[in-house]
């Protein structure tokens, strides 16, 4: 005689249905934390990008009241690449589109293995709206940059934003692989691990890997204020953790900004 606790075959099935569904459940578990957090308005408070400010931008960098001194670097050295590629920049801010590009085509000339003339000059073309123009040139430099073994700040920088523009295009697989390479091998930075965070969290919908590097960008000292704000936001809309919220909330007050003369 069977024991009374002995499960039939129809039993069994329903019991390997039922774990098939707890499995998927908890798969799913991430996605449907970003799915209540968007319906509860974080996604309307975290812009899928980050802070609009991105400080590793090229034309962010130099300012048109720095053109003397940058002028003042070519009477001295007409063939410093960096000096060309920043001229470029107030050349670009003036409006003289067809003078910054033949002088970043000159500089590259010069020295191909210079990532942030090829920065430059792509985001001379995005600036134009030509995406299609730009990627191509991140493309060209980000050869020249990609086998280093340590990246440099101009290397890590042209590397991220041409994971942005990739990201922006819907490239998603390309742009993880830049974001993690700028991560994991560039001197660290903020904005490249706040961008990779946000990354992580709007298009992967990984909320555990995201909020490592939203605090990492944070973190960081001195504070950068839109990565403290973003990651405040994130800990109230996504982790309801008001008490952190508002100790990144304060962390951002700590930011001063430079005023801008552009």
């Amino acid at each position: 005689m069977g024991c009374c606790c002995s499960k039939t075959k129809e039993d069994k099935e329903q019991d390997n249905e039922l774990n098939k569904r707890d499995l998927r459940t908890s798969g799913s578990k991430g996605k449907e934390s970003v799915k209540n957090a968007k319906t509860n308005g974080g996604a309307n408070q975290i812009d899928k990008l980050g802070p609009k400010v991105n400080t590793t931008l090229a034309f962010e960098s130099v300012k048109v009241h720095e053109k003397q001194e940058i002028l003042d670097s070519l009477d001295d050295n007409p063939n410093d690449t960096t000096a060309m590629a920043n001229y470029s920049i107030i050349l670009a801010k003036e409006g003289k589109m067809k003078e910054a590009q033949d002088l970043l085509t000159k500089a590259i000339e010069i020295d191909k293995e210079n990532s942030r003339v090829w920065q430059c000059y792509a985001e001379l073309y995005e600036r134009q709206n030509n995406i299609t123009k730009a990627q191509e040139i991140y493309n060209q430099g980000y050869k020249f940059a990609s086998p280093k073994i340590a990246l440099g700040d101009d290397d890590s920088n042209l590397m991220l934003n041409y994971a942005i523009s990739l990201q922006k295009s819907k490239n998603y697989d390309k742009a993880e692989k830049l974001y993690k390479r700028a991560v994991t091998s560039g001197p660290g930075n903020p904005e490249t691990a706040g961008r990779y965070g946000s990354f992580l969290l709007e298009i992967r919908e990984d909320i555990d890997r995201a909020s490592q590097y939203l605090k990492q960008a944070a973190d960081f000292t001195p504070p950068h204020r839109g990565w403290c704000e973003y990651y405040a936001k994130f800990l109230k809309d996504y982790e309801k953790n008001d008490q952190e919220s508002t100790k990144y909330q304060k962390r951002a007050t700590l930011y001063v900004a430079s005023p801008s003369t552009d």
